[in-house]
């Protein structure tokens, strides 16, 4: 006989540590870029916010390094993202699983150089382990 009255139930969380807030904290940049970018784990996620600039000017074809977050804010898979850039450009920022925020392809429909002093704003998120 099969019995139709089984529940399943839904997994239990750890509401201390999902529903934490760090607040925010400054992270530490490579010397490739200047100005300030922030990063939080809130309610199961971690955010990262900020403006950067490049210090010098990175070819077209070049994935450079922003930033190394710290082991317990590290996206348990790679999160690509795409974010604003100077003008009608975008660029993809990808956080990968050893912390790194890594820049590339900057452009509208091409790639092209990302200049020294451009504007780019980074406000990603991505779950927490």
């Amino acid at each position: 006989m099969i019995n139709f009255n089984v529940r399943i139930l839904p997994p239990i969380y750890n509401l201390n540590r999902d529903l934490a807030d760090t607040e925010w904290q400054n992270l530490s940049m490579t010397s490739n870029f200047q100005n300030d970018l922030r990063y939080r784990k809130k309610g199961g996620k971690i955010y990262i916010s900020g403006t950067i600039q490049p210090v010098n000017q990175i070819s077209a074809d070049q994935q450079t390094t922003v930033a190394v977050l710290p082991e317990e804010y590290r996206p348990i898979r790679t999160a690509y993202n795409v974010c604003q850039g100077g003008g009608m450009n975008r660029f993809y920022l990808t956080a990968n699983v050893d912390g790194s925020l890594v820049v590339q392809k900057y452009g509208t429909t091409q790639n092209i150089p990302i200049p020294a002093g451009a504007w780019l704003s980074i406000s990603i998120d991505f779950p927490a382990d």
